[in-house]
Order: structure tokens, then C-alpha cells, then sequence
């Protein structure tokens, strides 16, 4: 008989739906962080003129690598986690503040 549009291919076929973008993992966001600062460390490193071969080259360069992408470390992906585990703290604390039956603690 007839065919629903939704069945039908061509003209009458629905538009798909725009795909999201998905978020960015915590990790992805590190490996770009410290990929992005060894870069820079790298290229900023002979700069300085150091002593190749010296002792004070590799310190300077994990120090630099440290102290850049520490604060970039916070602010990306350490300061969400402890938010949205403040959220969920307290969505916890207000959900067990509601509950007035129901709740049996056992030892």
C-alpha cells in the first residue's frame, strides 16, 4: 500500500540530525597541553644559550616544562573535576536532605 515517508528514500527522507561535537577527553587535553609546551620550551631553549651537553640544559627545560603547564593543567582539567564534584556533592547532600522514609542503615 503506501509507505510512510519516513520509509521512503529521496524527496521525502528526514534531514539527520546535526551531530555535536563531542568534548574534549581530560586527556586529550593534556597531551595537547604538554605537547604544546615542550614546543615552546624547545624552541625558547636555545635562547638561553646554554652549554650543550651541561647538566643545567635538561633542569631548565623540565623546570620551564613544570612551571608553564602547571597553572594550564589547573585551569583546564583539574579546577572542571573538583567543580563538578562540588555539583554533585551537593546534589547528593540535597537529595538525602529530601528523603524523609525509606533510608535503613544496616551494619
Amino acid at each position: 500500500m503506501f509507505r510512510s515517508h519516513k520509509t521512503t528514500k529521496g524527496l521525502f527522507h528526514e534531514p539527520r540530525p546535526q551531530q555535536v561535537a563531542a568534548p574534549v577527553h581530560p586527556a586529550e587535553k593534556l597531551l595537547i597541553i604538554i605537547f604544546s609546551v615542550e614546543l615552546m620550551v624547545m624552541l625558547v631553549l636555545p635562547l638561553l644559550e646554554l652549554n650543550e651537553g651541561n647538566l643545567a640544559e635538561p633542569f631548565v627545560d623540565s623546570l620551564l616544562l613544570s612551571l608553564v603547564s602547571a597553572p594550564l593543567l589547573w585551569m583546564v582539567i583539574i579546577q572542571p573535576f573538583r567543580q563538578s564534584a562540588r555539583q554533585q556533592a551537593q546534589r547528593a547532600e540535597s537529595v538525602l536532605m529530601q528523603v524523609t522514609e525509606g533510608v535503613i542503615g544496616c551494619d
